[in-house]
Parts: C-alpha cells; structure tokens; sequence
C-alpha cells in the first residue's frame, strides 16, 4: 500500500485531482498523509473484525450474463430476477421537483473556440549512460519520489525461436519458481517488499519490469538475479503453464480483434518468425527441453539493455547493478530481415466469427521501417487529421460522429526495426460493415486524392507541438521514453528536429506524402465478423459514388 501511494501521485494532474478530492470530498479534513497512515494503522485484528461482520455467511448476489442469439427474434428462456425485489418501485423522495438548470457563461461563445495557444519549450529528462564490459547497455535519469523503475530489454523475443510459442513459455516460466525458491515464496517476498518484478515477451524483445521503493531495492535486486541466472524450469510449473496456454490460445480464433490483426499481419509479412503468430498446435508441440534450449540460445548481457529511473546518482545506481557484471556474454544471431509477399490489388479477407454483433476491420498495407526524422515520421503528421487526432480526425467524424457506425475508429504508421505498416482499424456493427468499408475507403481515397485542407493543418501542427508538453512528466512515461532511445539510438535532442519538421511541412509536403505512402489500391482488407451476415454485401460492395469495387473476397480458415 505505500509503495502504492508512493506510485499514485506523479504527475501534475495527479496532484491536482488529489487536492480537489480531499478539498471537495472530504471537506480538507485529511491529507495523502493521514489516508496513508490510517492504511498503515491497520491491525490483523480490524481485517478480522470486519469481515465477520460484513461477509462471513452474509447474502451474496451472483450475476451470470448470457449473450442474446442474434440469429432469433424471441425471448430467452434464461430469465433472471430478485425475488426480494419489491414489486412496486417508489422514486426517491429527495429527488422529486428537481429540474436541471443550464448554467449561464457569456464570456464563452462556443462557436468561435479561443486559439491554441503556442507550444511551450518541451523540458525532455537529462540521462546518463553506461555500458559494462560484457556489452549491457544502462540508460538512466532521476526521480525526486523514493522510488525504483527499471526496464530490462532483451532483443529477440519471438524472432529468435527455434519453435514458436518458445519466448512467452520462457517468460512465463521465469515468472514462476526458481532453483533455490518456490513460487509461494518469493512472490510472498516480492510483496512484503512492496515490489514487483515480471517477465514478458513480444514479437521482438523479452522484457523484465521491475519496480521498488527505495529502501527495498537491494533486496529486490537480488530477487531478479534469482529469478534471471536460477530458473527453476521444473516440469510441474511448465505442465501447468502449457496448459493455461493451450486454452487461451485456442481461445484465440474466438477473438475477432487479434484474429483480424493476426491475419492482417500474415498477409502483409508472410507465415514467418515476423508476420506468423502462434497457435495451440505450436503450443502443444513444446517441451521442456524447447524452453531451456531458448533460454540458453537469447539471454545474453550483449543483446540487452536496462533503463532506470531512481532517486539515486548516477554511481550509486550503477554500483547496484553490478551483479550483471558477471553475466557472460554469448554470441547470439537475431534475423533482421525477411522476404516479404509482393503487394497485390486490394482484396478482402474475411475470417467467421459465428454470431459476432461486432465485425472487427484492419485495413492496411507495408510501409516503412521507423525513423525518427525521416518520411516515417512526416507520415505521421500527414495522417493525423486521416485517422490519428482522435476525435477530430476525419475518420472519427465519419463513422462514429456522423454515421454512428462505431464507438472508435483510428489510423497509424507504425514502424520498427525491420518493417513497418499502415494501418486502419475499428470494431464495426455487423450490420453496417459494408457501409463502413464504403466510407473507409471513401476517407482514405479523398484524402490522397484532393490532400488536406489548410485548416487541418494549422491544427495539426498546433496540436503536435503541444501533446509534447506533459509526455515525460510521470517516471513511467521517463522510462518508456528513455528506453525507446537506447532501442532505436536515438539523439538527445530527437524532438527538437521532429519539431522543426513539423512547424516548416506545408500543405504540398503533406500531400506528396499522402500519395506516396498510403496506396490505395494495394489495401489489404480483413474482417474477423460473421460471415454469413457481411459476406455477399461485402461481394457487393460499392463506393459512395455508386461504382462497383469488384474486390476479391476471400474466406480464412484455421
């Protein structure tokens, strides 16, 4: 719980909310500080007290909600009710008579909104870095709270295994017990420390998280060193985490947004280490010998880096990592390139979901690796008022404003290392998945075709610059900033260029881009819905101006 207070109460909007809260609501009778300590008061014997006095063989009330069959008109048969509901329902006396009341504000005329103000200077964190003679690379910078957050990255992930499903497995094992520690234990550890320490892995990197106050970092160092260089690998733990998997991986095909993005991604990188995914039949496939074998070949201090944010100099920081010292470093081979598919004309792809209300869109095509400097990022600014500035984008006020087809609708470039995408995605009414997709393509053809209009721009530009203001304030946003440098090496002062990109691109560089980099006739298009609902008018499909789009649909099975 302190350590939980401690982590609450970061940034400026934190602060604010939290003297609104104790001034509005609790009358600025108690502080964090009395909150806290009346937390810290607690005795064994309170917890016992309350609840024998409010759960201990009290009533309890069990919800089961029940998906309603799109397919019948009739009442479910499944019916439930209180039956210590009383049956003549009576208002609340003390909200009778009430009426609301508009509040008058001359001062705002609505219609002419007040300019946005110019971006201040964004204050970026200072850093340090280090690398140890085994290769590990650290990155750090400072905190004014008592506390410890600390990244770990090692480059791989899923690109580096012999057989997929390998780097998840072996992250969730190292999450488990060690050779010299159950899994009871030293998570009871983890906990009376108030830290916390987890394994994860993504497409390209394994990453371990770990967080501390101050005073326990030692302790909790010496928990991730068991937990990195002792891992228990027992079969116990492997069976059961084999199994958790299999199921949520078979789970997965019921899943209509990672199925779309799944296959939009297959189609776009090809069924390899980069554009595949795993499935149940991988899962089931591993042993145990496969997860040590992965952990052997990818953990190495070469291929790694640790980003740090801490109340702690520079060298007192360092001096606690000097268990990593130790680590050898291994000669490990990470794929940085593969052959693609060879763009096609846009076709759409459509994978059953029985039943679904919803249809899940991702509409998208190749594009390029991440820069921070380069086109990659001027296709950021070109497709923010596409389908990137959220509300205000023209996607947004079509679909969901106007149309109400959708509770959200977006677009990005996204780039990394090796490739990157365009992407479009919305979770659409099955209902309106045809109408959607014909406004979709709409957007995406008239905004290549007659470009943006210098309204846009202004607001875009003003709006980039100043999203800049508040985006290193809290640590985590500190770590996750700095971490991104140490990962693609970027320069110190990345932003200050990408802000002189944005204030110099005029309407004609935005418009070249537009055309050069969203191609609208080599869209993949998939739709993870029913198919028996959208697919002849997806078949069908026709654009606003009434012609036929004649796109190849075709049906995806596993």
């Amino acid at each position: 719980i302190q350590a939980m207070f401690v982590d609450k109460y970061e940034t400026t909007t934190d602060k604010a909310q939290a003297i609104m809260d104790y001034h509005y609501k609790k009358k600025s009778k108690i502080n964090v500080s009395d909150e806290l300590n009346s937390y810290l008061s607690v005795s064994r014997e309170d917890i016992n007290k309350v609840y024998k006095k409010y759960i201990q063989n009290k009533h309890a009330v069990i919800l089961n909600v029940k998906v309603s069959n799109p397919f019948t008109t009739g009442k479910d048969t499944l019916v439930s009710y209180n039956p210590y509901m009383p049956i003549n329902l009576t208002d609340d006396p003390q909200y009778q008579n009430l009426s609301y009341n508009r509040p008058k504000d001359n001062s705002v005329d609505r219609n002419n909104p007040q300019e946005i103000p110019k971006a201040n200077k964004i204050v970026m964190p200072e850093y340090y870095t280090d690398i140890f003679n085994n290769g590990l690379k650290i990155i750090g910078t400072t905190t004014d709270l008592p506390v410890v957050y600390m990244k770990m990255t090692l480059n791989g992930g899923e690109l580096n295994e012999s057989k997929r499903g390998a780097a998840s497995i072996t992250a969730s094992l190292l999450n488990e017990s060690t050779k010299n520690f159950s899994t009871e234990s030293i998570s009871k550890e983890l906990e009376i420390l108030g830290s916390n320490i987890t394994f994860s892995a993504n497409k390209s990197e394994i990453i371990i998280s770990l967080f501390s106050l101050d005073e326990n970092i030692d302790k909790t160092l010496d928990l991730l060193s068991e937990k990195l260089f002792n891992p228990g690998f027992n079969e116990d733990d492997f069976s059961r985490i084999k199994k958790d998997n299999i199921q949520s991986y078979k789970d997965l095909f019921k899943n209509k947004e990672e199925m779309a993005s799944n296959i939009l991604n297959e189609k776009m990188f090809g069924d390899n280490a980069y554009g595949g995914f795993t499935t149940e039949k991988d899962i089931k496939k591993l042993k145990l010998k496969d997860v040590k074998k992965y952990y052997d070949k990818a953990f190495a201090p070469n291929i790694s880096n640790i980003t740090i944010v801490s109340s702690y100099e520079k060298t007192d920081i360092i001096s606690k990592l000097s268990m990593f010292n130790s680590w050898k470093k291994k000669n490990v081979e990470i794929p940085g390139s593969f052959t693609f598919p060879e763009a096609k004309p846009t076709e759409i792809y459509i994978y059953d979901i029985p039943g679904a209300t919803q249809s899940a869109i991702r509409i998208g095509h190749r594009s390029l690796k991440y820069s921070y400097n380069d086109m990659f990022y001027k296709n950021q600014i070109m497709n923010y008022s596409l389908g990137d500035g959220f509300i205000s984008s023209r996607l947004e006020l079509n679909l969901r404003e106007d149309k109400g087809f959708t509770y959200g609708i977006g677009s990005r470039f996204i780039g990394d290392k090796i490739a990157g995408k365009f992407l479009v995605f919305s979770n659409i009414r099955t209902s309106a998945t045809d109408s959607a997709l014909t406004e979709i393509l709409f957007e995406i053809e008239n905004y290549v075709k007659k470009g943006i209009t210098t309204d846009e721009l202004k607001f875009v530009k003003q709006t980039m610059l100043n999203s800049k203001l508040m985006g290193y304030e809290s640590n985590r946003q500190k770590l996750n900033h700095l971490s991104f440098i140490n990962k693609y090496s970027i320069p110190k002062n990345y932003i200050v260029e990408q802000q002189n990109i944005t204030k110099s691109i005029e309407k004609e560089d935005i418009d070249k881009v537009a055309k050069a980099n969203i191609h609208v006739d080599n869209l993949i298009i998939v739709i993870a819905g029913n198919k028996y609902v959208i697919k002849k008018k997806l078949e069908n499909l026709t654009s606003k101006d009434g012609r036929r789009y004649n796109f190849k649909v075709t049906e995806i099975k596993y």
